[in-house]
């Protein structure tokens, strides 16, 4: 049987965004292992659909650990031998890419965001830059989300212009995400996101503040995990939630695999990000109709039609998000509906998950 590597950050991102991958391939009859962060949930609903986890643990700033990680990702993969390994998000792409040239073993790596490698002068991030020259350049193909983040590598040298491929983000399948009715009443908004800061989660809860203080009846809804995998001054605490929740702007649901049922509850969806490589949550909330609004950023502007399907606000301009709530909450119903509609429509035309499966499938030899 044929064997294919999978390489994520947690074993929560790949049940949240990789499963048709792994499940198309499967049905092909490729044997699957994903190596990733131990979560004992997460991997008992993954080796109960027949694929197989095996935990190596996380890269960490500590150069002792990284280098233990790295070892063990080694072990791993000699021990497996795959056909191919397919990889997601920096560093399990700088870590594999190294350990798949150190094997002469074919990967994939997918660069799913580049979040402040584009522009944080800090320590982290210019190492994460030199390794980027280093790891890339003997991968079989290097796909990207965007054209900005495509257009960044190449320029930059860390990938040969015939390495790399644009991909529509992760794509969406538009049955599974399709309109739903809304069942409660009462206008809500609804941020589906990991809660770091460079999702733009204080903005939100800033934005929400603004809103209420004269739409006192708008609720604001937030959904995702708390997330450990970023820097420290990137990270949402829960006390902090809690505070927010405490001061009465929003409500936090926690977080689930299915969005379906909270995104068919709200009146539009909400990602004031930093930058995104193409974020699968406009994706899921526009083939729901749902209208959308987001960042003028890489990642969302080329998911959202400003004034068509949602509106576009300044990046980090709390008062810029809130104006853009309040003209989408004074639309008629009618109006939000269309905005729903057509970018439902953009998401069947331009995003279906199938031209990214397709694009897979054609890199396995």
């Amino acid at each position: 049987m044929r064997k294919i590597i999978i390489l994520e950050n947690t074993y929560y991102t790949v049940l949240s965004l990789r499963m048709e991958i792994l499940r198309h391939f499967k049905a092909k009859g490729f044997e699957i292992y994903i190596l990733s962060k131990a979560e004992k949930n997460d991997i008992e609903i993954l080796e109960k659909e027949g694929f197989k986890c095996r935990p190596v643990g996380t890269v960490v700033l500590n150069p002792i650990k990284a280098i233990q990680f790295f070892y063990r990702l080694i072990k791993e993969i000699k021990q497996i031998q795959p056909d191919i390994i397919f990889s997601f998000t920096i560093r399990p792409n700088i870590f594999g890419s190294l350990a798949a040239r150190l094997l002469s073993i074919p990967i994939v790596s997918n660069v799913t965001g580049t979040g402040p490698l584009t522009t944080d002068k800090g320590l982290v991030y210019s190492l994460i830059r030199m390794a980027n020259k280093l790891a890339f350049t003997k991968n079989q193909r290097v796909f990207f989300q965007n054209q900005d983040d495509y257009s960044f590598f190449i320029k930059s040298k860390y990938v040969k212009k015939e390495q790399a491929k644009l991909l529509p983000g992760s794509g969406v399948d538009t049955d599974y995400y399709s309109p739903r009715p809304k069942t409660h009443k009462g206008f809500s908004f609804l941020m589906v996101s990991r809660l770091i800061v460079d999702k733009g989660v204080r903005d939100y809860v800033e934005a929400a503040r603004i809103v209420r203080s004269s739409f006192p009846d708008i609720q604001f809804r937030l959904l995702g995990p708390f997330w450990q995998q970023s820097t420290s001054k990137n990270t949402i605490t829960e006390a902090e939630v809690k505070a927010w929740e405490d001061e009465g702007f929003i409500n936090y649901l926690g977080y689930t695999l299915d969005v379906r049922l909270f995104m068919a509850e709200a009146d539009a969806i909400v990602l004031p990000s930093y930058r995104e490589g193409c974020a699968n949550v406009l994706m899921q909330g526009a083939s729901m109709a749902k209208p959308l609004i987001a960042t003028d950023v890489t990642g969302c502007r080329n998911l959202v039609e400003d004034g068509i399907t949602g509106y576009l606000c300044e990046v980090r301009n709390p008062s810029s998000l809130a104006e853009k709530m309040i003209n989408l909450y004074n639309l008629s119903t009618e109006k939000r509906q269309e905005m729903g509609l057509k970018g439902r429509e953009k998401m069947i035309e331009e995003y279906q998950k199938r031209i990214v499966l397709d694009a897979y499938e054609g890199e396995v030899r």
